[in-house]
């Protein structure tokens, strides 16, 4: 296996891109069979996602995919907050 400069530049961004869809699959299941999703996703890997596509988006190749990355990290991260304050706001002692 031949690995050039090229294909390992563009890592950073495709790893950062598959945390974010492994993210937004654990939140699908969650949703799906009811469980405590927060528990499946730890904010610690969105946040290796935002930086893995931040080191993506200073590197010369696939800036399109650290690009999208960076947005389903943001995303994921904006929406598990959102999501747990909308819900203590409706119930705040269970």
């Amino acid at each position: 296996m031949n690995l050039d400069r090229k294909t390992l530049k563009g890592l950073p961004g495709a790893f950062s891109l598959g945390m974010g869809m492994i993210g937004l699959l654990l939140i699908n299941f969650a949703i799906w069979f009811d469980t405590d999703f927060p528990g499946l996703l730890s904010p610690v890997e969105e946040i290796a996602g935002i930086f893995l596509a931040i080191v993506g988006l200073f590197m010369k190749v696939d800036k399109k995919v650290a690009l999208a990355g960076l947005l389903v990290n943001i995303f994921l991260i904006i929406f598990v907050f959102l999501t747990l304050m909308l819900s203590w706001g409706i119930n705040p002692k269970p």
